[in-house]
């Protein structure tokens, strides 16, 4: 299961603030876009960092994305 691949790579933490609860899978580029649903476009994201205003995602999404480089 993808899902539970993410959250181990991730170590069940937020990959944007590093907490460790309400622990979700985000897809760093949304289905609506074009995103997948596979491991590279997957990130493990608190509630709170998920639910961040819409116009505040583009950086979120750049944090993930400079921290899996």
């Amino acid at each position: 299961d993808v899902r539970r691949k993410v959250l181990a790579r991730d170590n069940h933490k937020c990959t944007i603030c590093g907490s460790d609860e309400k622990i979700e899978v985000h897809h760093i580029v949304s289905v609506r876009d074009g995103g997948m649903m596979d491991f590279g476009n997957l990130a493990a994201v608190c509630f709170k960092c998920h639910r961040e205003r819409k116009d505040e995602a583009t950086d979120k999404n750049k944090a993930i994305h400079s921290k899996r480089s």
